[in-house]
């Protein structure tokens, strides 16, 4: 599937949010909203993810709703499965 412009930019706003709330640089931001959305969805996470330290547990509740409130913010009309969806083919 193709992703557009615009759903890149909202993934983008995404990050950018959990950056600016949690004191984090971007890198660190867009790994947590990927282990956010990833959930063993691509074959990568599963061959190799515990191996480079990339564990879906690695997210406290707190990011986990920070991460939730972001999307339900920036990413107006979706429903919190489709925006992971999105958020996994933009980010994976």
């Amino acid at each position: 599937m193709s992703v557009s412009a615009d759903q890149q930019e909202q993934v983008m706003r995404v990050i950018s949010w959990v950056a600016e709330s949690e004191g984090v640089d971007r890198a660190r931001a867009r790994g947590l909203v990927h282990r956010f959305a990833c959930q063993g969805k691509c074959g990568w996470y599963r061959r190799q993810a515990e191996g480079a330290g990339f564990k879906k547990g690695d997210i406290t509740p707190a990011q986990r709703k920070n991460i939730e409130e972001a999307i339900a913010q920036l990413m107006e009309g979706l429903i919190l499965e489709e925006a992971i969806v999105q958020i996994h083919e933009v980010i994976c």
